[in-house]
Order: structure tokens, then sequence, then C-alpha cells
């Protein structure tokens, strides 16, 4: 059976002394796009809150800061170093920023970190009127994620904060690779984090812990 090319968020190592040159994945956050438009993220039109009701949360809803993730910053883990020779096979919102390290040894270079922003949300709002997120909307949205680019989900989906901000952690698998994949999101933007390994779980994973408290904003 072939390898497949369907990776949730997973890293496309470039080859090295290539006389190509990789295409720039950033994208421009401040340029408009279909993340303008009405709709939810499952297809429904969802009607506005009256502003009286956006007082109190309801459950399962969280309260969306103003925060840029495009002026997201993180500190290399030890054992990792900025990189750029990876990028993503298959972005999931259109444009993206991608920040990436990779081992600073001879291991395998799958084994990597990073750090991915989407500006902008391709397949449609998710923050209501009430500048709130709800479990129902980023469950459907991981929904789309996995019909995009199915793998084998072997922990999760677990509901945490990343940064103050909502976010669901998963650990994803192919034949080839695994990753701990945080999906962390805020107003009108989706920001991932990628801590992929192939034979170094262990090195990866404790990277990842670091990687995960240092991101700040700003």
């Amino acid at each position: 059976m072939r390898r497949t090319a369907a990776v949730v968020g997973a890293f496309l190592a470039l080859l090295a002394l290539t006389a190509c040159v990789p295409d720039d994945p950033t994208g421009d956050p401040t340029s408009g796009g279909p993340g303008s438009a009405s709709s939810s993220s499952d297809g429904q039109h969802r009607t506005p809150k009256p502003n009286q009701l956006c007082d109190t949360a309801d459950k399962g809803e969280h309260d969306l800061p103003e925060v840029d993730f495009a002026d997201v910053q993180w500190t290399v883990p030890s054992g990792f170093v900025s990189s750029s020779a990876y990028s993503e096979e298959f972005p999931l919102e259109g444009d993206y920023i991608g920040l990436y390290a990779g081992p600073d040894d001879g291991i395998d270079t799958l084994n990597a970190l990073g750090i991915v922003v989407y500006p902008q949300l391709e397949l449609g709002p998710l923050m209501d009127a009430c500048s709130r997120i709800s479990d129902e909307a980023i469950d459907a949205r991981l929904a789309q994620y996995h019909e995009i680019a199915p793998s084998t989900v072997l922990e999760g989906p677990d509901r945490t904060e990343v940064a103050g901000l909502p976010a669901v952690m998963e650990v994803l698998e192919l034949p080839d690779y695994s990753w701990r994949t945080y999906w962390i999101f805020g107003r009108d933007q989706m920001m991932q984090v990628v801590c992929q390994w192939t034979d170094h779980r262990d090195r990866v994973e404790a990277a990842c812990v670091d990687l995960v408290a240092s991101i700040r904003f700003g």
C-alpha cells in the first residue's frame, strides 16, 4: 500500500542541495477573503444574539480576545533550530504563515516542530455576534479538517487552552510518522501547533511542552 499524501498539518521536508527556491507561504493578514462570509462553519446561518445576551457565555462557548495570530512569538526548544526547509503540504484555511524548527543534529528531519498561522478562515467564520466561539463550531471545523486530510486519531480530541485561547489537542498518525497538534482558535483566525516525530517521540514530545508554554503575542 502506497504512503498517502494526505497529512493534517504535517510537514513536507524540502530536498537539500537544490537550486529551487520554495514558495513563500506567508499570507497577508490584512487582505480580504472568504473569511468575511456570514455563514457558519457547518453551512447554517446563525442568528446573532441581542447585545444584552452577550454578558454571560453559555456552556460550551468561549470568549475570544482581540489577538492577531500573525504576531505570535515562541522560543525554539533545546535540541532544535529554526528552519525554512519545511512547508505545509495541505493548507487547511488558505494562505498561511509557517514557523518551523528542525533537529540540531543528524536525526531524521521529519522529527520537527512548527507553528502555522492562518490569518483568514477560508472555510468560513466561526466567531458569533458576541465575539465567542462554541464547542459545536469547533467540532464542525475539525471534522472538515479531517475530511480534507484524513489520518488516524490516536488521542483526543481534548479541549484545552493555549496562551489563554480555546484549543483542541489531538495526536494523529500516518504509517510513516505521527504528530501532536493543537488547534487554536481566535477571531477569524486559526493557529496550529505541530510536533511531529518518526523515531524520536520522547524528544519531540518534551520539546512540544516547552514550545506550547512559550507561545505569546505582541
